[in-house]
């Protein structure tokens, strides 16, 4: 066997492993050709073994990747199941957190009272959620629960007592954690029976949320009146803050028509009995007597004042922060004379306690004197 390289004109280089290069011959040179490929043979088989043994060390070094990489899959796959399983908990939902917050704030739902009951004042109400509002404050989700009472033994409210809560429960966590919340205690008590009372979520500022708890009370007895009480949340301090109360309705027309009604019929009846003493001298000492007896019917010497006053109150918006002042709106009816006014209701900065106007605060509550 003979083999032929043909020349290259490059410098014969020395092996990497030490041994000497091949020399270069021409065709000629049969004799030293062969001698060079004898001397080529072993080397050719040295790479073929290297050949060999090359794709036994790529197949393991595949396996050992192959094992590391499913090593990692698993890994991430555990990783990625063990935050599926987190996430995948039963998140809290509206219903588990309001039981939780009710039970934490006047103890176990009661069956029979059909809600929750507490003890105020040597008196037991029975506590319902009456609003509930899922929104966000901060980044975080939020549930305003809105809370009426009355008593046991006076559901209608027809004794004039109340009690409510406005509470904000953390939403975030899973249905297993327990429930983090804040609110207000509040209570009301009126001389006149209770026609409504209702608690409603509001918007008072750009970021702010809070509730107005509105109740109108004393149109059976002739006397109408509504007002509404502001509760604002201060999320730096995680309180419910009482801003203050917005009179809206005052209305004694019923009952000053039903009275003066009464003082004009019991005038009419003097009157009438005067005109029959003059007439009849004989039983005048009688008549006098039956007529001083029925003046005392009479409410008051002066007709009583017929007035009602309404107020509105509309947000002046802006995308400062804090709450929005309100304008108010008044109308002011005496003896069916009707005088409007306007002003403005401003909440403080620090506190969020609101100021009314001096002319809509004597409207409703006189000038205090």
């Amino acid at each position: 066997m003979s083999s032929e390289i043909e020349p290259t004109g490059s410098e014969p280089q020395e092996s990497g492993h030490g041994e000497a290069a091949h020399e270069v011959v021409s065709p000629g040179s049969t004799d030293e050709a062969h001698t060079t490929s004898a001397e080529a043979e072993p080397p050719a088989a040295s790479a073929a073994a290297d050949a060999q043994a090359k794709p036994k060390r790529s197949k393991s070094s595949r396996i050992v990747r192959w094992v590391l990489m499913s090593v990692g899959v698993l890994a991430l796959l555990a990783v990625v199941i063990g935050a599926a399983a987190y996430f995948m908990q039963p998140s809290r939902n509206v219903q588990d957190t309001i039981e939780s917050v009710m039970a934490a704030e006047f103890g176990p739902y009661s069956k029979d009272l059909s809600g929750w009951p507490f003890v105020a004042d040597r008196e037991t109400y029975v506590m319902h959620v009456v609003s509930q509002n899922q929104v966000e404050i901060d980044g975080k989700p939020k549930l305003l629960i809105g809370v009426i009472g009355y008593p046991v033994n006076d559901p209608a409210g027809a004794n004039g007592l109340v009690q409510h809560r406005t509470l904000v429960a953390d939403m975030t966590g899973s249905s297993n954690d327990g429930v983090k919340y804040f609110g207000m205690y509040g209570a009301i008590k009126v001389y006149h029976a209770f026609q409504e009372v209702k608690i409603d979520m509001i918007k008072p500022g750009k970021d702010m949320y809070g509730w107005q708890v509105e109740y109108k009370h004393g149109k059976n007895e002739g006397y109408e009146q509504i007002d509404r009480e502001i509760y604002l949340i201060d999320t730096a301090k995680s309180e419910v803050i009482f801003a203050g109360t917005l009179p809206v309705l005052s209305d004694n027309t019923s009952q000053c028509e039903q009275r003066n009604v009464q003082r004009a019929t019991a005038k009419a009846k003097v009157e009438e009995q005067k005109a029959s003493d003059a007439a009849q001298e004989e039983a005048s000492s009688v008549a006098t007597a039956q007529a001083d007896e029925e003046a005392q019917d009479e409410p008051d010497d002066e007709p009583m004042t017929c007035q009602r006053v309404v107020t509105e109150y509309k947000p002046i918006t802006s995308n400062n922060a804090g709450v929005y002042p309100l304008e108010a709106k008044t109308e002011v009816t005496v003896d069916d004379k009707t005088t409007k006014i306007s002003g403005r209701v401003v909440f403080d900065a620090h506190t969020m306690k609101l100021t009314l106007p001096d002319a809509l605060s004597e409207a409703f509550y006189g000038n205090g004197d």
